[in-house]
């Protein structure tokens, strides 16, 4: 049971340690991709499309644009924003077709604005907008412990109700719902092809690794030995200034490649290490390490901890055991004393 224990930690801790690294590179390719604010494009054309069925298409995806590449919105010129409020949706349609917002929306989407809520009924947005604005201030005077967005949504569903804030209020929460959804999708299908890569690179096979393991009690013990310590750097956050120490991460694949569980292509010529997924063994393994991988940091982070914390259980009730024998064999031997004594006298 202990070798086996050790086996899957260091198991754990291999993959915990790449896992990392799929994680901060599927995050970075989220990032400069901006997958969320494209999520979140999708999911407002959609709700702008079901509460204005007539807008069409093109004047939907225009509206959507200019709502979240809003300077107050979005957190750069050039990015879309990745979150939206209900409230504060309302108020940028309304502002922007009042022509209110400090932001311009084109003038034949605009004019397309204006007859859909002229429809909805509100012919004049401008004289809306300066009701909910002086209806919030006064709720602010009578309720100070409110949130700024109760407030606001607490205004407009005073001033504003009607059609168009029944149909954006009952769709908001299910489309972000989606949207959501859909970004976790979107981050998945990243993670698995990152994980692929990094497999890849490293030629991770977890089927050979488990024999490695299994077989070499030098090399387990070595890679037990980092688990903690891999642990520790994912919960801590780690400083980005010049001169700090390798951290627990490098040194991990510096030890990995010392007892050659991972190969590189810069360890050798390109094809030789090319010829190392000869097999169909190393292909197995390779996909079994993509899956593996996929499963994320936060899922190995704990599956280590409680390996680990299984192992402390386990030596604990050994050493109660050992103290108990050693208790019964002091005793035994006393007894033995005592009756020796007795058949002297």
């Amino acid at each position: 049971m202990p070798k086996t224990l050790d086996v899957l930690i260091g198991l754990a801790t291999i993959m915990l340690c790449f896992s990392l690294g799929v994680t901060v590179v599927t995050q970075a390719a989220v990032s400069l991709s901006n997958r969320r604010g494209k999520c979140l494009l999708y999911g407002i054309e959609r709700l702008l499309r079901q509460i204005w069925p007539d807008l069409g298409q093109d004047l939907t995806r225009r509206i959507a644009q200019f709502l979240l590449r809003h300077p107050l919105i979005a957190t750069h010129e050039n990015r879309l924003a990745s979150v939206l409020q209900r409230e504060e949706m309302v108020i940028l349609l309304l502002e922007a077709a009042a022509g209110e917002s400090s932001a311009s929306l084109d003038p034949v989407a605009k004019g397309a604005l204006c007859g859909v809520l002229a429809k909805s009924g509100i012919a004049d947005p401008s004289a809306v907008l300066a009701e909910i604005r002086s209806t919030a201030q006064d709720l602010e005077k009578l309720r100070p412990e409110l949130a700024a967005s109760e407030r606001r949504t607490m205004a407009i569903l005073k001033v504003a109700s009607g059609p168009f804030t029944a149909k954006l209020f009952g769709w908001f929460d299910q489309t972000i719902d989606r949207v959501t959804e859909r970004f976790t999708a979107h981050a998945h299908v990243l993670s698995v092809v990152m994980a692929a890569l990094i497999t890849f690179i490293f030629q991770l096979d977890a089927i050979w690794i488990i024999q490695r393991l299994s077989s070499d009690d030098a090399t387990r013990t070595a890679i037990v030995a980092q688990a903690q310590l891999l642990a520790d750097q994912y919960r801590a956050t780690e400083e980005k200034s010049a001169g700090n120490p390798p951290s627990q991460q490098q040194i991990a694949i510096a030890t990995y490649d010392n007892l050659g569980l991972i190969q590189t292509p810069a360890q050798m010529p390109w094809r030789e290490w090319l010829r190392g997924w000869g097999t169909w063994h190393r292909m197995a393994g390779g996909l079994l390490s993509v899956l593996l991988l996929s499963l994320g940091a936060p899922f190995w982070y704990n599956v280590l901890q409680n390996f680990v914390r299984f192992k402390s259980l386990l030596s604990g009730r050994d050493d109660e055991q050992r103290h108990s024998r050693q208790s019964l064999d002091r005793g035994d031997g006393a007894d033995a004393k005592e009756a020796d004594s007795g058949a002297m006298g």
